[in-house]
């Protein structure tokens, strides 16, 4: 077997083996062969490592670590990573399926242009709803103070990048580390989406309960303050400290790296973040109230504005 060209890092923790497999078995398959494939089991007590490793015994590109316990997304994605060897790195999921030609198109892409660090693409939505989510191509359409810009199973970037960044991944985040890892690298490395479906998201009903959805609000609001304070710098404004007021939305409204139709969509964001309320909360039982808490027309007209804010077509609203 040749020299691998793609190290593909994916970790697992409780996916059902049938969507294992469909993960497997898209990267096994891919139009390149030269890969080296690293799993990642995160809890001892995983109860399909047996069938796992079975199901891979006969490849020796595939090399399979079973962590001692739950450690979190995060440090099993950076374990897997750590393991890597090859002149390219892709992220993979375990539930999620790329495309046959992925690894081609991306590696073209990258050795076309080398002055890109971290690439992504566009994916599609598969199992409770199907949807194309066209994340925007180039760096300086991403709006990261509103959401992630590019699906982190879709990545990939060169090895040599790992010099500068060992730790791709900061274990310390249990929920939000892909936006953590944007956020962090986002000011000094150039990123690009190839505006191409290269993977199937699966979308699945599982109950996300309200204590833990405030856990990963709580994750996610340093990183998310972190890059609206950088565009804040650039405008030559002043920063802003933790939690956002309305007041702070103000100076935001000013700045001209801002477009005027992400300011609702930032507020939606941050009402949307406050523990305990509820979209239905929001838009059918206090919708007044909200409104008339407010003394500024300006933040008045605003809120109408958001009530009928349209879905920002490249990602989903949480």
């Amino acid at each position: 077997m040749s020299e691998p060209i793609i190290s593909v890092a994916m970790s697992c923790y409780n996916e059902p083996f049938e969507w294992l497999k469909g993960a497997i078995d898209s990267i096994l398959n891919q139009t390149i062969q030269e890969i080296e494939f690293n799993i990642v089991i995160d809890r001892p007590d995983y109860p399909f490592e047996r069938n796992l490793r079975s199901y891979i015994a006969n490849d020796s590109r595939v090399n399979v670590v079973a962590l001692n316990k739950n450690t979190g997304v995060a440090n099993a994605k950076q374990t897997a990573i750590e393991m890597c060897n090859a002149p390219y790195i892709a992220l993979m999921d375990a539930d999620d399926i790329s495309l046959k030609n992925r690894f081609e198109v991306q590696l073209d892409f990258l050795n076309n242009n080398k002055h890109i660090d971290i690439c992504g693409s566009w994916l599609k939505t598969f199992g409770s709803h199907e949807e194309v989510y066209k994340y925007p191509q180039k760096q300086k359409d991403f709006t990261l103070y509103l959401d992630s810009c590019i699906g982190c199973p879709t990545v990939m970037f060169r090895g040599t990048f790992l010099n500068k960044n060992p730790h791709f991944f900061n274990p310390q985040f249990r929920y939000g580390e892909d936006y953590e890892a944007w956020v962090r690298l986002f000011p000094k490395y150039r990123f690009e989406n190839i505006p191409q479906v290269l993977l199937l998201y699966r979308i699945s009903k599982t109950h996300v309960t309200k204590a833990k959805h405030n856990e990963m609000v709580g994750f996610i609001s340093r990183p998310r303050l972190d890059i609206l304070n950088y565009y804040l710098s650039k405008a030559g404004l002043p920063s802003i400290d933790a939690p956002i007021s309305f007041k702070d939305l103000s100076i935001v409204s000013n700045a001209p790296c801002f477009p005027r139709e992400h300011i609702g969509e930032l507020l939606y964001r941050m009402l949307v973040s406050i523990p305990g309320l509820s979209l239905k909360d929001l838009y059918l039982q206090k919708k007044m109230g909200i409104l008339n808490s407010l003394s500024s027309k300006h933040w008045r007209r605003l809120l109408k504005h958001l009530i009928g804010l349209k879905r920002t077509p490249y990602y989903p609203i949480s």
